[in-house]
């Protein structure tokens, strides 16, 4: 299992979400830190080599993975229109 860490930015967004959207958020992450590899909704981003995103309905979660320490380090969550604008 993969231990998860937000960056500030994920946290903020996270925080100003619903109830609904904030459980579908956690759950979404906690699937993910089961095996980040194994998830349908995960692709790679282009012109990236290592950042990855997961699709969660409208929102984004872009991430990277740290094998060897299996870390999964959550760069940003937003809108689907927003996130990959600050990359």
């Amino acid at each position: 299992m993969y231990d998860i860490i937000l960056s500030k930015d994920a946290q903020k967004f996270v925080a100003k979400q619903d109830a609904t959207t904030k459980r579908r958020l956690k759950a979404a992450l906690l699937e993910l830190a089961e095996d980040p590899f194994t998830n349908r909704s995960v692709k790679r981003l282009r012109g990236t080599h290592d950042l990855l995103r997961l699709r969660v309905g409208t929102y984004r979660i872009v991430f990277s993975v740290e094998d060897d320490r299996m870390v999964i380090m959550v760069i940003d969550i937003d809108n689907r229109g927003d996130v990959y604008k600050r990359i």
